[in-house]
């Protein structure tokens, strides 16, 4: 008899787990793979991977909030992959896998595909550690902006952008002012201040002048690379302008926005590093999205090396026109010499509190 009762106990045990199982399955995102690539931009390849899921519904639409949910464009299994399209002329394409049990995922081609300004690019579309998703069509990183063309001009009006966060020199800013759609406010956050030796080198190299071409030789490009992403870290005037730029990208009203520098790969390739790590996006991930520079870059950058080729040698150069997993382990190596932890880089080093750090989770994961 006792026996019998503890087989009892131990099978509503089981069944109390199953419920709760079931119930964790129903509810949340199930996805743990979502993506979208384009070669483009009018015909698409949706991939996905669901768990506890046996069938996933496509949507589309303009725009996260004007998904068209009364035709479906694609359907599949809980592990898929779909081609979309050709789909109309428009300036983004989103995608709704809505699956059988749990809740749905937007998600979208992260490149904008703007040919005068490549790496402008989507930061949400990760999953993170635990299983959130950051958010698409909110934040966005990019390269310069003061040589867009009317085309690509009009791609980032249609984002209906609040904010550019710019975070060049003034130089940089006096040179090539942005180009951008009416009504969007324009702020500054110089990270690198007034220009520091390294600042100074990097700025006359990328001028083509010859004999800063022999003081970057020899390894002295990828060495001025690694100082200036320590100076990211742990620079006070990198660290105000991080601080700044974050604590306006946690107010809800400044949002959809973007930030960006001349490149788009060091400076915002560290903002992007930090705001990702931050909102749990696994480290291989975030150097994942890191290096991707070199994709979108890599046909601006061929351009440059013809262009150098004429005057001098471009290779000693060519740390300066790259992003190299070194450089992004030089700035965490820096970070963690100086604050310990991640979380004391953000609490001392960026003084972002607990709340800033909260609204910007808040407003830019969806699980």
């Amino acid at each position: 008899m006792q026996s019998l009762r503890w087989m009892a106990v131990a099978i509503g045990l089981s069944v109390l787990l199953a419920g709760a199982s079931c119930q964790a399955a129903a509810g949340g995102i199930p996805f743990t793979v979502a993506e979208v690539t384009s070669t483009d931009g009018t015909v698409f390849n949706v991939t996905w991977q669901g768990e506890g899921v046996r069938s996933v519904r496509v949507f589309a639409g303009p725009a996260p909030d004007r998904i068209d949910r009364s035709r479906e464009v694609a359907h599949g299994g809980a592990r898929d992959a779909a081609k979309i399209g050709p789909l109309p002329a428009a300036p983004r394409w989103y995608f709704e896998l809505s699956p059988d049990r749990g809740d749905a995922l937007v998600i979208a081609e992260r490149s904008l595909r703007l040919a005068s300004a490549p790496n402008f690019r989507d930061i949400g579309g990760y999953r993170t550690g635990d299983g959130k998703w950051v958010r698409m069509g909110l934040i966005y990183r990019s390269d310069g902006l003061e040589s867009l063309s009317d085309a690509d001009l009009a791609t980032v009006a249609a984002l209906h952008l609040h904010l550019v966060c710019d975070l060049r020199t003034d130089k940089e800013r006096t040179k090539g002012r942005d180009r951008l759609p009416a009504d969007v406010e324009a702020a500054v956050f110089d990270v690198a201040g007034a220009e520091n030796e390294e600042g100074r080198r990097l700025t006359a190299a990328m001028a083509n002048r010859e004999d800063e071409q022999r003081l970057l030789g020899n390894g002295g490009a990828d060495g001025l690379m690694q100082a200036l992403y320590r100076d990211f870290a742990v620079d006070a005037t990198a660290q105000d302008a991080y601080h700044r730029l974050f604590a306006r990208l946690s107010q809800s009203d400044t949002l959809p926005s973007t930030f960006h520098c001349s490149a788009g790969k060091d400076r915002s390739g560290w903002a992007a590093a930090v705001l990702l790590t931050l909102l749990g996006v696994p480290d291989q991930t975030v150097m994942a999205d890191y290096l991707a520079s070199n994709d979108y870059l890599r046909a601006s950058h061929e351009k440059m090396v013809q262009r150098l080729a004429a005057k001098l040698d471009p290779a000693p150069l060519e740390p300066i026109f790259t992003v190299r997993a070194a450089y992004l382990a030089t700035a965490l190596r820096a970070m963690g010499d100086q604050y310990g932890s991640f979380d004391n880089y953000l609490a001392r080093g960026l003084k972002l509190d607990a709340s800033t750090q909260q609204s910007l989770r808040r407003i830019m994961l969806i699980e």
